[in-house]
């Protein structure tokens, strides 16, 4: 699955909750007499009284006759359409996508639902078919916008990522984000605002992008407007945007009384860590952590103190970061390293595993961070770049010219998945004329343009810890070569903000 098996099971669940309501409505209009004296019926009922999520295996099996029968087409519309709701849940939880995908559709042509098209773009991005996905969630979007918090919040951001860049259908996910005036939940959307407003641009719509560019409140798309020659024109007309560091400070604040107002949410409170990473604020991110922890240890294991506990390993991935800030390597290594060993909703805890190899390796130790990645297991193609950047930067450590060519090579072959993360390796190996060309190349790239002019500001940064020294050596090199100066005036702009690198936007 390219998306975590909770996400899915949640929609699952969701769907078939859907279902059933939709069941009891058709139950309820059925004439008790006819359900009586009609065998078909009655194994209708009967299949539909016992629909449970941990029996789909069964419900797959059972309501496959139910519908091939002949007297189906004969149902009133809303009977046909709760069964044809719950036997495309049941197929789809039994991993049979294309039938699941078809019945689905069959539903729709009796009545559109969100959910129906919901699924249909979960099942998509399942498949690969990436802007399919993005047409399907337009349409749940458009069908009942509401509904869309009831479903995993990274649906979103995954299929805008997938989905192609200046396609039609990224475009229109991107716009339906907007008329549904989505900001997952509180947690804020400026990414996507950002997104939105470039794509105008693109489009020579430059008028269309003020509308989502007055929705930016956060301090790296802020920043990402004032760097790039492409907003000059829009910028220069419009008023009253806050500062980045305004911005950073206000959603400081922000999350705080989201995460006052929403006690049950563990995901505001890591988000106001992620935000207070940005200010250098790594003592109140300590503390913040520290509380949570406690929380967590002291409640029943049946009772957890929040409804997302998932989230608890972003917690211990920033309160890591903050560690490693104030000089507590240690203690950093410590705390990303069990949160490596926690499965992440039931899989192989990817994010953190790679992650704790990467801190492995700023620390100067390769053969932990090869060890620490060992156990990582199915991930995305970005993913598979991240484990060859950690392979290549223990390759590096170790003087081991034969990794350095093979983890290069495979960076080379799979551009596609993390260009920013080829560059990164290049600079690391000071193969610096190759860097050059390709970090020219994405500041060309509509595509990439943005996040690589951000990624060559001057932000506020702590010193580099050991295994980092040369490469953030050779970075600054690179970014001073008087050939990827030329470029950077010629697109955009390099400037200083009193704020550091970290999650700050959605």
């Amino acid at each position: 699955m390219r998306l975590a098996g909770m996400a899915l099971t949640t929609i699952l669940c969701l769907s078939m909750t859907g279902a059933v309501g939709a069941w009891e409505s058709t139950r309820k209009a059925s004439p008790a007499q006819h359900t009586v004296n009609d065998p078909y019926q009655q194994r209708i009922q009967d299949v539909a009284g016992r629909f449970q999520l941990s029996e789909s295996r069964r419900l797959n099996r059972e309501l496959k006759p139910i519908l091939a029968d002949r007297r189906f087409d004969a149902l009133p519309d809303a009977q046909r359409h709760g069964l044809l709701i719950m036997a495309a849940a049941a197929a789809a939880f039994e991993d049979e996508g294309e039938r699941s995908r078809s019945l689905f559709l069959r539903s729709i042509q009796i009545k559109p639902t969100g959910y129906a098209w919901y699924m249909l773009s979960m099942l998509e991005i399942e498949d690969g078919q990436n802007d399919q996905a993005a047409l399907h969630l337009s349409r749940a979007l458009a069908e009942s916008p509401g509904e869309l918090a009831d479903f995993p919040e990274e649906i979103v951001p995954e299929i805008l990522r997938a989905s192609t860049a200046g396609s039609d259908a990224k475009f229109g996910l991107l716009q339906a984000l907007y008329e549904a005036g989505w900001d997952q939940r509180g947690l804020g959307a400026s990414d996507t605002w950002f997104k939105l407003a470039e794509e105008y641009l693109r489009r020579g719509e430059p008028t269309q992008a003020r509308g989502p560019i007055e929705r930016i409140d956060g301090a790296m798309a802020l920043i990402k407007l004032r760097i790039d020659r492409r907003f000059d024109g829009v910028m220069s007309e419009l008023e009253g945007l806050p500062s980045p560091e305004q911005a950073a400070q206000r959603r400081v604040e922000r999350l705080r009384r989201l995460a006052t107002e929403q006690p049950r949410r563990l995901e505001p409170l890591s988000e106001l860590m992620g935000a207070l990473l940005v200010v250098g604020q790594w003592d109140e991110v300590v503390r913040l952590s520290g509380e949570v922890k406690a929380r967590l240890k002291e409640a029943p294991v049946d009772a957890p103190p929040f409804d997302d506990v998932d989230q608890y390993l972003w917690v211990q991935n920033r309160r890591s970061t903050a560690l490693r800030a104030l000089g507590r390597w240690d203690e950093a290594v410590a705390e990303l390293a069990e949160a490596a060993r926690t499965p992440d909703r039931g899989q192989t805890n990817v994010n953190q595993v790679l992650n704790l190899g990467g801190l492995y390796c700023s620390l100067g130790r390769p053969d932990d961070a090869l060890a620490a990645i060992a156990p990582v297991g199915e991930m995305s193609g970005y993913g598979k770049m991240v484990q060859a950047s950690v392979q290549l930067c223990a390759a590096t450590l170790k003087r081991d010219t034969r990794g350095i060519e093979r983890t290069l090579g495979y960076l080379r072959k799979h551009r596609a998945d993390g260009e920013d993360l080829l560059l990164d390796g290049l600079v690391s190996t000071g193969r610096l004329d190759e860097a050059a060309v390709e970090l020219i190349a994405q500041l060309e790239a509509l595509d990439t343009r943005a996040e690589t002019l951000l990624s060559i500001q001057e932000l506020k940064e702590h010193d580099p810890m050991p295994g980092d020294v040369e490469s953030h050596a050779q970075w600054k090199a690179l970014v001073a070569r008087a050939d990827v100066q030329a470029v950077v005036a010629r697109l955009g702009r390099i400037e200083h903000y009193p704020l550091y690198w970290g999650w700050d936007d959605h």
